[in-house]
């Protein structure tokens, strides 16, 4: 029950999936009035309708809650969004549901309550072994040759490298090889999200992962990543 307590005293969850249809809404909110919108790209006049929506009343029960799914988000709509997130109904509840990569602006994401266990809990079952080499790799090296391939790939500036890493990296955190406490889920999971974007230091965002990434134990150890 310990989803739907944070959801009560925070207002507002994001879920982090692989695919929009990955996400099954948890038996423990059934009880609610539940409304769900899915948006392939969610624009300004889309979020228009969805404050007002916001603003109604439950009809059987004490919470409406407003299940809000999209791919991508545009800033302008973030914006809007923004307020109602800032001071929602006091009657409404909100989950907001999108993929690994949707980029979501600071203030957006300081109103909401990321709910890392269930990206652990619901995954798509997609061994690591079967994520691309660049990343496959880098999960299997120590530290130091590490720092050794991010000179490398920042100094070229070899930006296909990186995308590959990402993807690899989504896959990895959406499978079921990924046993590590929720902080750090999330905190890998935060700094992913920076990677290749207008502005960001791609080197100093991998020297990040370098270090937070686990290592695989050598062959016959026991344990996991």
């Amino acid at each position: 029950m310990k989803a739907k307590f944070d959801l009560y005293s925070h207002h507002a969850l994001l879920f982090r999936v692989g695919s929009l249809d990955d996400f099954v809404i948890p038996e423990y909110f059934a009880e609610d009035d539940l409304l769900v919108l899915e948006y392939d790209q969610l624009k300004i006049g889309q979020v228009k309708e969805i404050v007002q929506l916001s603003s109604r009343k439950p009809i059987n029960n004490k919470f409406q809650i407003l299940v809000i799914k999209f791919s991508y988000i545009f800033h302008e709509a973030q914006n809007a969004l923004l307020k109602t997130l800032e001071e929602p109904p006091s009657s409404t509840k909100f989950i907001i549901v999108t993929l690994h990569d949707t980029e979501l602006l600071p203030t957006i994401l300081s109103r909401l309550q990321l709910d890392a266990d269930y990206s652990v809990r619901n995954s798509c079952n997609v061994s690591v072994d079967k994520t691309n080499n660049h990343f496959r790799n880098f999960l299997e090296i120590p530290y130091k040759q590490r720092l050794s391939i991010i000179e490398t790939i920042t100094k070229e500036k070899n930006h296909e490298w990186i995308s590959d890493f990402k993807k690899g990296l989504y896959q990895w955190l959406d499978s079921d090889n990924v046993k590590m406490n929720c902080d750090r889920f999330q905190k890998i999971l935060t700094v992913s999200q920076y990677l290749l974007k207008r502005g960001s230091n791609n080197k100093m965002l991998l020297e990040f992962l370098a270090i937070y990434l686990p290592t695989k134990k050598p062959s016959g150890s026991s344990g996991d990543f």
